[in-house]
């Protein structure tokens, strides 16, 4: 909406005109006019605007015909306003080049690699491959034109950067609506048995348990751990040495236990449940000795061998954000991520590790800025 106030001066030229002081006349006159604008786009992903104009007189348009005496000319300025209205769509359509709105979105339709480097992995890429491109409608700002576009791309992690290849036209609109960026990834964090070794191993190695007995007491001593999978699970081959009441020599051996790593509530912590014993001792012997096994050893390894990977994880976070932002891209092209929010969905054991399965998921939104009128 607009007002404006007009007022001055105008005439007849020559010199009959200025002896009929007809040479300066007088006018003024106010109006507020009304613009509405409308841009879409249509199949072909061009910009089609329509502009609707109306005005209201505040003070009507009127001209001095002599010394303070006007007559009424507002009839006469709609005609001319109404036919300026005529011209306006056609004027609009021609300064928004529809080769350049063309162009512009073009950079958007495209295949997107972005390096990333984790720990103990070879080299990963975080491959987008279009799969559609929506409309989701146009927000006129006071200087600039904003156009909501929606692309829609299948996400994957490689080794490699993708190699397929997508049509180089758009392509046909479709309406779409409009709902923030937002990509998921699936990732790993390895946790080798190494590591998970070293955890045991501060609950248990050189640890004396005392044993229960009908005579003197006895001790029971972990001398150290093992690591080895077993399917869904994982096996570790506790040795140990035993002072036992009525023996003469100590005893030494091993136990064998499996347990299955699972993922504690917090999201960023394995521990180790379903703890069981695999009994590769004489029965004599196990009955002074499973009461330690079975009670204090198994409780250890249940409640306290945890191994916290929320370094992993934020490690991962970083990375991500930093592929994403200093990346190469499209010139004109700017994407706006959020920091990553890692949850895992699973975990299973492999040869040597234990392999965790990470989602991660940010918002990621997409800027073109650039002159389209021409």
């Amino acid at each position: 909406m607009s007002t404006a106030l007009r007022q001055g001066n105008a005439g007849l030229r020559g010199s009959g005109a200025e002896f009929l002081k007809l040479h300066k006349k007088n006018f003024d006159g106010s109006l507020t006019a009304f613009v509405d604008i409308n841009v879409d786009l249509d199949q072909n992903w061009c910009p089609v605007a329509k502009l609707s104009v109306s005005h209201e007189w505040r003070t009507n348009a009127r001209l001095e015909i002599v010394d303070n005496i006007y007559i009424d000319m507002s009839s006469k300025a709609n005609e001319l306003i109404s036919d300026l209205k005529k011209d306006i769509d056609k004027i609009l359509s021609r300064i928004l080049s529809c080769e350049k709105f063309r162009e512009l979105i073009s950079v958007l339709w495209r295949t997107y690699s972005f390096p990333l480097e984790l720990p103990g992995e070879e080299r990963l890429f975080i491959n987008l491959v279009p799969k559609s491109f929506g409309f989701s409608g146009v927000n006129i700002e006071s200087s600039r034109l904003g156009v909501a576009t929606r692309l829609e791309a299948s996400t994957s992690v490689e080794t490699t950067e993708t190699s397929t290849e997508v049509s180089t036209s758009l392509p046909d609109l479709q309406g779409k609506p409009w709902t923030p960026g937002q990509i998921s990834l699936e990732l790993p964090i390895r946790v080798t048995f190494d590591q998970l070794t070293s955890i045991v191993r501060q609950q248990l190695s050189n640890r004396t348990f005392d044993l229960a007995s009908s005579a003197k007491a006895g001790t029971l001593t972990i001398l150290d751990v093992e690591t080895y999978p077993s399917g869904d699970k994982i096996t570790l081959a506790l040795s140990f040495t035993a002072e036992i009441p009525g023996r003469l020599f100590s005893v030494s051996g091993t136990v064998f236990l499996t347990a299955r790593p699972l993922l504690a509530p917090d999201g960023h912590t394995v521990f180790l449940d379903d703890v069981a014993f695999s009994r590769i001792l004489d029965n004599d012997l196990w009955n002074l000795l499973s009461v330690a096994f079975e009670s204090e050893v198994k409780t250890l390894l249940e409640m306290h061998s945890r191994y916290d990977f929320h370094s992993e994880a934020d490690y991962i976070e970083t990375e991500i954000l930093k592929a994403m932002r200093t990346s190469e891209k499209p010139a004109g092209v700017e994407l706006r991520v959020t920091k990553p929010m890692l949850e895992a969905k699973k975990i299973f054991a492999e040869s040597n590790q234990l392999t965790l399965v990470v989602t991660a998921t940010m918002s990621v939104d997409a800027e073109v800025v650039t002159a389209i009128i021409g």
